[in-house]
């Protein structure tokens, strides 16, 4: 099995920083669908649903974002 890192990715959504870290696979499954910015396509998802969820950690939110896509291919 393949070891990946962690990667600390920042992101800036509705004038807020916001540093969350994921797992290597994470990136290396969205650079593979076709989504090589994994900063830009959080900060749309998060948008699109009105913000971050208050009562959820932000990186499980990041995580679910990009599950549901990889889902959908």
């Amino acid at each position: 099995m393949k070891n990946y890192e962690v990667v600390d990715i920042e992101l800036h959504i509705g004038g807020e920083d916001y540093e969350i870290s994921l797992e290597g696979f994470y990136i290396e499954a969205m650079i593979k669908v076709g989504h090589a910015d994994i900063e830009a396509f959080l900060q749309s998802k998060v948008e699109s649903q009105g913000g971050w969820l208050k009562d959820v950690p932000i990186a499980n939110q990041a995580r679910c974002a990009i599950v549901q896509t990889l889902a959908e291919r």
